[in-house]
Order: C-alpha cells, then sequence, then structure tokens
C-alpha cells in the first residue's frame, strides 16, 4: 500500500466529511432541526459538476476543434470516458479557466444545494422539527431516484466520468486538491461561526427557543427555518462538488444515505453540538475509525460469520448507541467541562 496516496486520501474525506458535519452541526444543533436530507445536497453538488460544469467544458473544448465524440443523448454515457480523457487534456493548458471552472462549480452548487435542501425540508418547516426530520428523510430518497433514472445528470445507472479540473497541477493534482478541500472546510468553520454572532445566528436560535415568541416580535419562523436550511445545506452541497471532483466519476450510488447523513450525524453526536473543536475531534475520530476498520478487514472478515459489508453498519449503529447513553452531550462537552473543573478557562473579571 502506497501510504502517501492514502494518507491524501483520507484527510481529502476528513475535510469534506467536515464540511458537512459542520452544516449538520448548525442545522441541527444552532437551528434546531433535526434535518435528514443531507445526502441531496450533496448529490446536487455533484450533479452541478457532472452534468453543468462538464457539459460547458465540452462545449468550450467543441468550439475549439478538440475532436470530442459525440456528447449528447447515449453519447452522453457512453463516450464519457473518452471525452473527460480528451477534456482534461486540453484543459491542462489552460489553468485560468480550470480556476475560474472551480470557483464556478464551487458557487453552483452552494445555491443548487441549499435550494435543494430547503425543498425537502419545505413540507415541514411550518409544522415543527419533528416534520423536517419526516419530510427530508423521505425526500432524500425521491432524490436518489432522480440519479438512477434521470441519465442527463450523471448518467443513471451507468454513471459518468468528468473532466479534471485541476489537471494543469500535473502530478500534484491529488495535493492541490487536498489544499482546496481543507481550506474550503476551514472557510465554511469560519462562516459559521461568524453566522452564529451575527443577527440573522440570534434570530435562527429565537425561533429555534421558542417560535411562539419569536412569532409574536414579527418574526416569520417558516422564512428563518427556510434560510438556516438553505445555509447549511448550501455548505453540504459544496461537499458534494468537492467529492465529485476528486472522483472524476459521478455515480449515484456514491452519494448515498448512510455515508452521507447517518455518518456525519455520528460525527456530530460524538463531537457535540455546542462546540467547533469537539467537532473536528468527533469528525477525526470516527473517520479514523472507520478507515480502521477499512485497513483491517480481510482480518476480520476471517472471523465473522456474516458479511463483512454489514460490519460498517454495525459499527456506525454500535458507536451512535455508545455516545448518546454515555456521552449525550459529546467530547466538546466533556472538554469544556474538564477545562473548568482544572482551572483552564480564560481568566476574567468575573472569575477572578
Amino acid at each position: 500500500m502506497d501510504w502517501a496516496v492514502f494518507l491524501v486520501d483520507f484527510l481529502i474525506h476528513f475535510g469534506l466529511l467536515l464540511v458537512v458535519a459542520l452544516g449538520m452541526n448548525w442545522v441541527w444543533g444552532w437551528a434546531g432541526l433535526p434535518f435528514l436530507g443531507s445526502s441531496v445536497p450533496v448529490l446536487v453538488g455533484g450533479f452541478t459538476v457532472s452534468a453543468i460544469t462538464s457539459r460547458l467544458v465540452y462545449f468550450l473544448a467543441s468550439a475549439t476543434g478538440a475532436g470530442l465524440l459525440p456528447w449528447s443523448g447515449e453519447g452522453w454515457m457512453y463516450n464519457s470516458e473518452f471525452n473527460a480523457g480528451l477534456a482534461e487534456q486540453w484543459l491542462g493548458g489552460r489553468p485560468l479557466l480550470s480556476v475560474a471552472l472551480i470557483l464556478l462549480s464551487l458557487v453552483l452548487s452552494f445555491f443548487l444545494g441549499g435550494a435543494a435542501g430547503w425543498l425537502v425540508a419545505r413540507p415541514g418547516l411550518g409544522r415543527g422539527p419533528v416534520y423536517v426530520g419526516i419530510a427530508s428523510y423521505a425526500l432524500s430518497n425521491l432524490a436518489a431516484l432522480l440519479g438512477r433514472e434521470v441519465t442527463w445528470f450523471m448518467g443513471g445507472t451507468y454513471g459518468i466520468f468528468t473532466p479534471s479540473l485541476v489537471a494543469f497541477t500535473g502530478g500534484a493534482a491529488a495535493h492541490v486538491l487536498l489544499g482546496l478541500v481543507l481550506l474550503v472546510s476551514a472557510l465554511v468553520l469560519l462562516l459559521f461561526r461568524w453566522v452564529k454572532a451575527s443577527p440573522f445566528g440570534r434570530r435562527v436560535a429565537a425561533v429555534r427557543d421558542n417560535p411562539t415568541a419569536a412569532s409574536s416580535l414579527g418574526l416569520s419562523v417558516v422564512a428563518v427555518r427556510g434560510w438556516a436550511v438553505f445555509l447549511g445545506a448550501g455548505a453540504i452541497g459544496v461537499a458534494g462538488c468537492l467529492f465529485t471532483l476528486h472522483r472524476y466519476y459521478a455515480f449515484q450510488a456514491d452519494y448515498g444515505v448512510v455515508f452521507w447523513t447517518m455518518w456525519p450525524l455520528l460525527m456530530v453526536l460524538v463531537g457535540g453540538f455546542t462546540s467547533d473543536a469537539g467537532l473536528v475531534l468527533g469528525v477525526l475520530l470516527v473517520h479514523g475509525l472507520r478507515y480502521l476498520l477499512i485497513l483491517n478487514r480481510l482480518v476480520v472478515g476471517e472471523n465473522l460469520f456474516f458479511p463483512l459489508a454489514y460490519l460498517e453498519s454495525l459499527e456506525l449503529g454500535a458507536l451512535m448507541i455508545v455516545f448518546l447513553l454515555a456521552f449525550p452531550r459529546g467530547l466538546g462537552s466533556m472538554w469544556a467541562r474538564l477545562k473548568g473543573e482544572t482551572g483552564l478557562r480564560r481568566r476574567t473579571p468575573d472569575n477572578e
């Protein structure tokens, strides 16, 4: 095994899952809405790269006589590998265009992912948090159906190859993408910290704590909740875009509910809803345990009486139950309590 490649892949997925966990933490922890449709904006972020950015690249490359095979109709699926490789070579000598396409993909995935998240949560926004969870989880299956049946998005059950937008970096493409993912995750972390301290963040918290009182003061509960979901889902959509840029391939099954909703939810539960540092630690811990299982799957599989594919789901369920029972407030709350007990709190005039 090439450990350098493994480490880069581990850190890229850590950054992607951190972005998703930050979006979920905002919607769940700050807005108080149990949004279970995280896979939808991730899928829409993938649609952005496969259906919009790739077509734009093919259009520009065809206009300059790049020699692409037909990329409409059935050719969209069957010729995608050849066209993606040729378009990648064409982009290799155009770094400014590649950077512009990356930025365009990120911006579009934020707005389209936010709109998709709002759409699946909309039926429950005016009825209460429980209905948001029910609606978002149920409608996420409809989005998955669109990914499977509508070939225009990402090739249906065939999937499609997408041109690499970092081909201009040559052999450093993986490291450049890693830097981009970590940069985006840091910016998303700073964004939510800023939003929580803003007037909008205080309105979201007011609606969360007492919707009736907030409504009596003139706040539209549905509108505030809707914008909160839009913001969190938009950040999650950016993760879907980066994931597709990393894979160079888009296939609906890679954007499933288990990986993009349940695992990030476990990471948020482990880290806690109250601490950004705890959230980062929760993502790192759970992601590390999952990769540890993947590395040792052959050894572990020899001692199992059931298919190895079930083991990851069992790990997910077991960790969720353990942390809900033993550490219901997560590692962030434990760390904050430990600092208080050991006198590590910041000194202020009130506690001197």
